[in-house]
C-alpha cells in the first residue's frame, strides 16, 4: 500500500500487478467510500496513428506542431515502426465483481472529492513512471474538468521525463494527448 498526499491528508492506494498482462492497475477508495481503478494499457503506437488523429485538420493541434512533420515523415516512409506506448485511464467502479458499473466521468461529486481523485491519480502517475519503462503515454478526455487534469499530467510528465508533448482535439472534439520519449522517434 502506497500513500498520496491530498491537501493536509494521505489517500492510500494499492498497486494490484497487471504487468505481466500489459495492464498495470492501482486502486484506491475516497473518503466518501467510491473505489477507483486506474489502468495503464500497453500498445503499439504506430507513429501514423498520431498523424491520423489530425490529418484532416493539423491547425487542432494544441500544442507540439512541430513534431508533427517528424510522424508524417514517418508514416509516408513506409516503415510503419512502432512505439511502446501506455494509455492511461481511471474510472468509478461500482458494484461487485458480477454486476459492476463503471464510470469515466467523475461527475456529480462533490470538488472535495474530485480533488482527492485527480491528487490520487497524479500520485499513481508519478508512481508508475518511477517503475515502469515506457517510450510514451497517451490519454484523452471529453470533459473540461478532465481536459484541464490532463494538460497538468502532460505538463507534469514533460517536465520530469523530459519528453515531447503533442496535444489537440481528434476528429470526436475528444482532447488527445501524445506524450513520448524524443529518442523513440528518432531510434526508427
Amino acid at each position: 500500500m502506497k500513500l498520496a498526499e491530498v491537501g493536509n491528508a494521505v489517500q492510500p492506494f494499492e498497486n494490484l500487478g497487471g504487468e505481466e498482462k500489459g495492464m498495470p492497475r492501482y486502486s484506491f477508495t475516497t473518503t466518501n467510500g467510491d473505489n477507483y481503478t486506474v489502468f495503464f494499457r500497453q500498445w503499439q503506437m504506430d507513429p501514423a496513428d498520431v498523424v491520423e488523429l489530425f490529418a484532416e485538420d493539423p491547425s487542432k493541434i494544441e500544442k507540439g506542431a512541430e513534431y508533427f512533420p517528424q510522424l508524417l515523415k514517418l508514416q509516408k516512409s513506409g516503415l510503419f515502426p512502432t512505439i511502446d506506448t501506455y494509455d492511461l485511464t481511471f474510472a468509478l467502479i461500482e458494484g461487485d465483481d458480477e454486476d459492476e458499473d463503471i464510470h469515466f466521468g467523475i461527475m456529480n461529486r462533490p470538488n472535495n472529492v474530485a480533488y482527492e481523485v485527480f491528487a490520487t491519480v497524479r500520485a499513481i502517475l508519478v508512481d508508475f513512471m518511477s517503475e515502469a519503462d515506457f517510450d510514451a503515454i497517451s490519454f484523452s478526455a471529453s470533459e473540461p474538468s478532465r481536459q484541464k487534469l490532463y494538460d497538468h499530467f502532460a505538463d507534469m510528465i514533460v517536465k520530469h521525463l523530459d519528453f515531447n508533448l503533442i496535444k489537440g482535439f481528434d476528429f470526436s472534439g475528444d482532447k488527445v494527448y501524445f506524450v513520448f520519449d524524443p529518442l523513440s522517434l528518432e531510434e526508427l
